[in-house]
Order: structure tokens, then sequence, then C-alpha cells
């Protein structure tokens, strides 16, 4: 994806969590998710899984959790 660059996606964080709506932004530092909703214990080593249309885009290893 291009830097800089922002898109809406269903997101999962645990396996067989329902999906969560949020919004993709890749930067030069990396990328960083920000759910429309708050989310619980999300910690470092988890992966995230984003989603359209139920198929899979793409996933990642959390690397910190910011608020």
């Amino acid at each position: 994806p291009t830097t800089n660059c922002e898109r809406r996606y269903d997101i999962r964080i645990r396996y067989r969590q329902p999906l969560q709506k949020g919004t993709t932004i890749f930067t030069d530092e990396g990328m960083y998710i920000h759910f429309d909703e708050p989310q619980r214990a999300i910690v470092a080593g988890q992966f995230a899984a984003w989603y359209e249309n139920n198929e899979l885009i793409g996933s990642g290893v959390i690397d910190a959790n910011k608020e």
C-alpha cells in the first residue's frame, strides 16, 4: 500500500472474534489500526487480520498498543 494511506476494513485480533470495524493507516513508520469501538487487552505478539467482504486481505503481528 501507498504510504500515508487509510483504508476501512473489518478487523480481528483474536481467533474467532467477531469482526470489528476499523481503519488501517500506513505510514513511513509502519501500519496502525484504529478501531471504531474500544478493544480490550490488546498485547504485543498478537496477530491482527483485516478483511474485505469476508476475504482475508492481510495480517501482521502487533508490536505495541498505543491509545
